[in-house]
């Protein structure tokens, strides 16, 4: 939930002026602390799982969703990037042909390649359109 949801630290809003303000760990509730224990294990377990090049991008986010937001533009780009690369992957998917001299274990190397690249940006094709 910490990664999909996001998490909002505890906040208050003081009398004077309406600001709203951290809230002391001494006045949070239960729910408040468990929101953070879940924000926290999924940080740390973000963290855990990166490359030290990948944790220099995340080293100083607090909230779970960031972490990972700032993980998923760094490997399949914005949206826009995504949708770039799903476009060229399927004209080379509606494109491929066997080569004239090609061995079909070649060939297939590249149709799962292209196959493979599709499914990693969410989009996968059916067993039905790659046979």
């Amino acid at each position: 939930m910490a990664v999909e949801d996001g998490y909002a630290p505890p906040m208050m809003t003081l009398f004077d002026g309406g600001e709203e303000v951290l809230k002391p760990k001494a006045q949070w509730d239960a729910r408040e602390f468990v929101d953070s224990m879940w924000n926290n294990k999924a940080i740390h377990v973000i963290r855990c799982a990166v490359d030290e090049n990948q944790y220099k991008l995340i080293q100083i986010t607090r909230i779970a969703k960031e972490t990972w937001d700032i993980l998923e533009v760094a490997h399949e780009g914005t949206e826009v990037v995504r949708d770039s690369k799903l476009q060229v992957l399927q004209t080379r998917f509606e494109t491929i042909r066997m080569e004239e001299h090609e061995h079909f274990n070649d060939f297939q190397v590249r149709l799962m390649d292209i196959v493979n690249q599709s499914h990693q940006l969410d989009d996968p094709y059916s067993d039905r359109r790659i046979k």
